[in-house]
């Protein structure tokens, strides 16, 4: 994995400081029109989502402090990421991942959030050992083994799967095989251990390879509506809306559906703190420059959307987020659990 106020919902985003659809005024009113159309959430409590609303962070092994994370505002922290090779083995982490895996496991469990463990990530592309370990019985035991040794090691509360992507339909039939070997051998371990999936956000870029007979296997599936394929704006509410429409036809249920948003710009990559620390005016819109990213104006209605439509949010990823009134993730923490925002955009 590449890695308001409602009454700014209901007036759109461009009267609180944000375009929310890359400075394209129809998009935006388009979006907003349908966000505020339905019932907005005026609590946490959603008898659609009986499981709660989550709120999952990605955080990567690379960079960021774990002592820096907002736990308060989370339900799921998601490792990442360990890396299988073709045999089924995982490939090691080293020393310092280790013991900052563990320092995470006792900060958040401590404030009640679950930590999981990311199984594979974008790797530049590169996802031949899931394709050879999947297509073999022998190979997806010992990886399902292996997957559930580290769980029990590491005191982990479930695992999430980022083969990015199945792109074949051998590859399909062996990730839903996969899938479902590893539901049943977590749900063999003490205690209650989700499995999670992060999945393209439509299918115009392999998401159809994900099967249908997945949705029965997985707590829930975290949607990447970023990084839209040849996309100048690359994450907007108008593809938030489209992408929740293509899975819920494709029969995912609201419960099992999160939806993603990204912590940074393209094409520039950078991190959406660092344009707040340049600018804190930056916070209230989603572009600097030619670069696109999510402003809090426009998180705030991908959380209405979420609220309406969903059962959670998920970021990538932690570490580029601010720590202050600025925060992305405390904007969707306070839209997913009906709370007046805390920080104002003019």
């Amino acid at each position: 994995m590449k890695y308001l106020f409602l009454s700014c919902v209901i007036l759109g985003l461009t009267a609180c400081g944000g375009s929310g659809d890359g400075g394209s005024s129809s998009n935006s009113s388009s979006s907003s029109n349908q966000v505020s159309s339905s019932s907005s959430s005026s609590s946490s409590f959603d008898p659609e989502c009986p499981q709660g609303k989550h709120i999952v962070g990605y955080f990567p092994s690379w960079q960021g402090d774990v002592q820096d994370i907002q736990y308060q505002y989370l339900t799921h922290i998601m490792y990442s990421f360990v890396l299988p090779n073709d045999d089924g083995s995982l490939q090691p982490l080293d020393e310092e991942s280790i013991a900052e895996l563990g320092d995470l496991v006792l900060l958040a469990h401590g404030q009640g959030v679950k930590v999981g463990i990311a199984l594979g990530g974008w790797n530049d592309g590169d996802d031949s050992a899931f394709v050879e370990l999947a297509a073999n019985s022998t190979t997806r035991t010992a990886f399902v083994n292996n997957i559930t040794d580290f769980v029990v090691q590491h005191n982990l509360d479930g695992v999430d799967m980022d083969w990015e992507y199945p792109s074949t339909n051998a590859e399909a039939n062996n990730y839903t095989a996969l899938m479902t070997e590893l539901r049943a051998a977590l749900d063999e371990l003490s205690g209650e251990k989700f499995l999670t999936a992060a999945v393209i956000a439509q299918g115009d870029w392999n998401g159809q390879y994900i099967q249908s007979a997945v949705f029965d296997q997985v707590d829930f599936l975290n949607i990447m509506a970023y990084d839209e394929w040849n996309a100048v704006n690359h994450s907007t509410v108008a593809y938030a809306t489209t992408s929740v429409d293509y899975w819920e036809n494709r029969g995912l249920s609201r419960e099992k559906t999160v939806l993603g948003v990204p912590f940074y710009a393209r094409p520039s990559w950078a991190t959406y703190s660092s344009y707040v620390a340049a600018n804190p005016a930056n916070a209230c819109t989603d572009s600097v420059g030619d670069n696109y990213y999510n402003g809090i104006p426009t998180i705030r209605i991908k959380s209405e959307l979420a609220n309406n439509r969903v059962c959670g949010m998920m970021m990538w990823e932690l570490s580029q987020d601010t720590r202050d009134e600025t925060s992305l993730l405390k904007a969707i923490w306070e839209v997913v659990n009906g709370q007046e925002p805390s920080y104002i955009c003019d």
